[in-house]
């Protein structure tokens, strides 16, 4: 990965993060009622994935490296859906072209990218051991993170690697390339044990390393000041936690008190009505005002629910069940409750909406049929309706809210500095995850475990 200074990370981006404050942006009034869509037949989602691949195909590996991790995060995704393509669930599923070339090419590509970031946290612990061997009354030098304003290695690394690491590990348990896929994940495990900070959840890279990621920034704040950005998100925590989850216990490499740790991260962050905020210091929970516990009651009833944290919360309990949460985990139950009262805002994502809708899939989809249909009927006319004629695909957000990030939209109004690849790579991006959402409704993921369906039928809203 070659280095790219800082000017880069601030305009690419940070793939999910406009800055902390942004959350806080007003919701407008909820989505209009969805009417029943239109039933999408298997022959034409099965055409627009065929189409979608074709586009990938051309268009995936000229995405520039560097700054954002879209490349390696498409490259993973799309790996992902190359695997799922051989899967035919129903008695309507088409056999789709093989994907055996493009999925190894995909492989190869994430299990050398963990490889590299692996590599780094082998290379910093040893000049940690070697520091400790000094006197202590050495001069020491610490300089800024990444050198003079730069950085070492690949930066953003938690968002490839969590969804990397849950492609390797379907890849194991297919037993497709099975050895290098479980090489890739210890490698996996091993960088994301490393960038798991103090309070248990996970940042775009590491905050605590000074040669490895992106260096620390001020964003503004909604008064008018600034803060330091958040060694930890939410966002990034879900695919880090998926994948130390449903990775380690193949590699028996996650340490138990790892998974413990960031299960108790989404936990003590959690909102009081369910959801879950950008980061832990902008959680909303009520207080009794004395060490008593809060009532379930209260709890619920005071919190704010707003569409950015509500399309979150479908990636944190997806993450909280693949690292070992229990399905009546009270965490989980209030989390559940209003996913399933809002199945209209699981593409409403800030920072990445895309992103958002993804993981609420992949949720939807492992607690089984009903809310696979729910999910079906909200959205897959929607996904359709955004594909062109090449096979790439619009953003499927509906911009309910002024915070939601449309990623068919310029970074920054497309006004800062070498934005100009911006929108076309985004496209690519957006076109990979709509493709692996098509594919989950002809295949089962094998790497998870089940998860709690609906507790009633919801109609979409």
């Amino acid at each position: 990965m070659r280095t790219v200074h800082l000017a880069a990370i601030v305009s690419l981006g940070v793939l999910l993060a406009l800055g902390p404050g942004a959350a806080h942006c007003q919701d407008a009034a909820p989505v209009a009622a969805v009417p029943d869509a239109p039933r999408v037949t298997a022959e034409r989602r099965d055409a627009a994935i065929r189409v979608g691949f074709r586009y990938l195909d051309e268009k995936m590996w000229t995405i520039s490296e560097g700054g954002s991790p879209r490349k390696q995060y498409t490259i993973a995704i799309a790996g992902l859906a190359s695997l799922l393509a051989g899967d035919r669930t129903g008695k309507d599923d088409a056999k789709l072209p093989s994907r055996k070339k493009e999925l190894a090419l995909a492989r190869d590509y994430i299990v050398r990218y963990a490889a590299d970031v692996a590599a780094l946290y082998g290379s910093d612990d040893k000049k940690r051991t070697k520091k400790k061997k000094k006197r202590k009354d050495a001069p020491q030098r610490p300089g800024p993170r990444g050198g003079s304003g730069g950085i070492r290695g690949p930066s953003q690394f938690v968002w490839p690697l969590g969804i990397g690491g849950l492609f390797l590990a379907e890849s194991v348990k297919r037993g497709s390339g099975k050895r290098d896929a479980k090489t890739g994940l210890r490698d996996v495990v091993i960088a994301l044990s490393g960038a798991q900070q103090g309070d248990g959840g996970w940042g775009h890279d590491d905050a605590n390393r000074s040669d490895i990621g992106s260096p620390p920034i001020k964003v503004p704040t909604p008064d008018g000041g600034s803060r330091m950005y958040p060694d930890t998100l939410l966002a990034a925590s879900n695919g880090a936690l998926v994948a130390l989850g449903v990775g380690g216990s193949i590699v028996s490499a996650t340490n138990d008190d790892a998974l413990s740790r960031g299960r108790e991260y989404f936990r003590e962050s959690q909102n009081g009505g369910g959801s879950w905020p950008y980061d832990p210091s902008q959680s909303e929970r009520p207080s009794t005002g004395t060490s008593e516990p809060v009532p379930e009651a209260l709890r619920v009833s005071s919190a704010r629910v707003n569409h950015l944290d509500v399309a979150r919360s479908g990636g944190a309990v997806f993450a909280l069940l693949c690292a070992g949460a229990k399905s009546d985990d009270p965490t989980i139950l209030r989390a559940l409750r209003v996913i399933d009262a809002h199945p209209e805002w699981a593409s409403e994502g800030h920072g990445s909406a895309t992103l958002a809708f993804q993981w609420n899939a992949l949720l939807a989809k492992a607690r089984g049929p009903e809310t696979w249909a729910v999910f079906r009927r909200t959205y897959f006319a929607r996904i359709l309706e955004q594909q062109s004629d090449d096979g790439s695909y619009d953003c499927a957000c509906r911009e309910s809210s002024p915070a939601v990030t449309c990623d068919s939209k310029p970074f920054g109004d497309g006004n800062l500095p070498g934005m100009d690849s911006w929108v076309p790579e985004a496209r690519v991006y957006v076109t990979a995850i709509h493709t692996l959402i098509l594919l989950l409704d002809r295949s089962e993921l094998a790497s998870v475990p089940a998860m709690p369906g609906l507790a009633a039928e919801i109609t979409p809203r």
